[in-house]
């Protein structure tokens, strides 16, 4: 039988009219608990709404105390005549800044339960996992207080609605393209030529004549002398030297550029160092990828998922050498292999074992299932999974670990663990001759007929807690009888 709870809805009074004062509505007579009818579900724009009349009126159910996955199913069920069942499907899930990323949502419902209702949550992922929370009480409903002067008609029921899991939106990469550095310009230097400087060539003085007259004998003329010339000496003229033009070196073809890795697989999420060998000159090198969910920065690439990348390598153009670009090199990156990790895989019956596991990808949740006589697996979180068997046996475990953003559902191979029960001690016995106990019988004496043997076993356990049941003594021969009996704690056969 499906229950469903009915949430009230506040409803407007109606305004009374200027010409009549209207009659106020009839009170319902107190009835029975309500069974919660279905009526039809509201659109997404409604939810708000609902949610916030509940939280007012103490109708709304939330799961605080565990954080969920997006996409698995939830719903409230209530315990009636010793039954578990269910009230209503999760109407909505919360983000919650205390869980983890990868579960990060919690159900919720708005509904009208009678107080004092043992109530559960259920969560189950077909053909995964079916578990329930703990158990709650419901709440007590508040009264809403009518403070207008005309009566208010009672609001009528509304519907308790199942809403749908919006699938969680998939992240794209985005990449970004490398650029290639600008060439360097060579300049042509010319030098210069220092000028000749011509010598200055000095004038020769004019010399004088002297005159010398007798006294006695008419004077003599002397003849006038002609001044020496001194020619000027024009300098001689400073011719530039003609320079000599620079010419710039012939561009060589560099040797092959390539990328040197030896290995090209990785594991996704992880990143790989670049390397490369060959090409000529001092220019830089640089990298591009192209790949969905492939990247690169400086000499290290990177991937989100499992991905194939396709990088080449530019070496930059140098003195006397031109630019060269290597061929295309292509990488892949694997999901890691998930595996149950647990290195003590025996323990005796009725102790937990909690399991762990290692590799895997993405931030997907991982679940265990078991297979195998009285073995069991649970979890209060999601998180801490343990193992537990009630009797002897071996059980099979495996995890899975979900999909995510660029991976793929992957599951472990099978792990074995092994209960065992103690072994029980040998028992230990002592021999009499009388009921007191205190004359030791021995094998190699030979008694008469009719004498009684007193055969006492002891309890061997020796750590608290531990049961002994008492043993059961059985003889053969002819004309032997045995009898069992205890005394103080002791057990023995006569």
């Amino acid at each position: 039988m499906k229950v469903v709870s009915t949430t009230p809805k506040p409803s407007v009074s109606p305004t009374p009219s200027p010409s009549a004062t209207p009659s106020p509505s009839a009170t319902p007579s107190p009835s029975a608990t309500p069974s919660p009818s279905a009526t039809p579900s509201p659109s997404a724009t409604d939810l708000p709404a609902i949610r916030a009349a509940a939280l007012a009126n103490n109708t709304f159910y939330a799961d605080r105390g565990n954080c969920h996955s997006r996409g698995i199913n939830a719903e409230l069920q209530a315990l009636e005549a010793g039954n578990w069942k269910r009230l209503a499907g999760a109407m909505g899930w919360e983000d919650s800044n205390s869980c983890p990323v990868a579960q990060p949502v919690q159900p919720w419902v708005a509904m009208d339960i009678p107080a004092g209702t043992t109530l559960r949550w259920r969560f189950w992922l077909t053909g995964v996992f079916d578990l329930n929370s703990a158990t709650f009480m419901s709440l007590t409903k508040k009264v809403q207080a009518n403070t207008a002067a005309t009566p208010v008609a009672t609001p009528p029921a509304s519907a308790t609605v199942r809403p749908s899991v919006t699938p969680t939106p998939t992240a794209t990469a985005t990449i970004r393209p490398s650029v290639a550095p600008t060439p360097t310009a060579t300049a042509t230097i010319r030098p210069s030529v220092a000028p000749t400087i011509a010598p200055t060539i000095a004038a020769t003085p004019t010399p004088s004549a002297t005159v010398t007259r007798p006294p006695t004998v008419a004077p003599t003329v002397a003849p006038t002398v002609a001044p020496t010339v001194v020619p000027t000496v024009a300098p001689t003229p400073t011719v530039a030297p003609t320079a000599t033009p620079t010419i710039a070196p012939t561009p060589k073809s560099q040797s092959p550029l390539l990328i040197s890795n030896a290995v090209l697989t990785g594991t996704a999420g992880s990143t790989i160092t670049l390397t490369t060998s060959g090409g000529s000159g001092t220019g830089a090198v640089t990298f591009a990828v192209t790949g969905v969910g492939c990247s690169v920065n400086g000499s290290l690439l990177g991937s989100i998922g499992v991905v194939t990348c396709v990088v080449t390598a530019t070496k930059a153009a140098s003195l006397g050498q031109p630019p060269s670009v290597s061929a295309p090199a292509t990488f892949t990156f694997g999901q890691q292999a998930l595996l149950v990790s647990n290195t003590v895989r025996r323990a005796r019956a009725g102790t937990a074992i909690t399991l762990t596991f290692s590799g895997g990808s993405g931030t997907g949740s991982v679940y265990y299932s078991v297979t195998g006589a009285n073995c069991n697996v649970s979890t209060s979180d999601y998180k801490l999974w343990t193992l537990i068997a009630g009797d002897a046996t071996t059980c099979s475990v495996t995890a899975k670990n979900n999909a995510a953003v660029g991976y793929v559902t992957t599951t472990s191979a099978p792990a074995i663990f092994e209960f065992f029960k103690q072994d029980l001690p040998q028992l230990v016995t002592r021999s009499y001759t009388d009921v007191s106990l205190t004359k030791v019988a021995s094998t190699s004496t030979l008694y008469p007929v009719g004498t009684r043997i007193y055969i006492v076993a002891e309890s061997p356990y020796s750590t608290p807690g531990d049961s002994f049941k008492p043993p059961i003594f059985t003889v053969t021969g002819t004309n032997c009888t045995a009898q069992n009996s205890s005394s103080s704690g002791q057990y023995y056969g006569i």
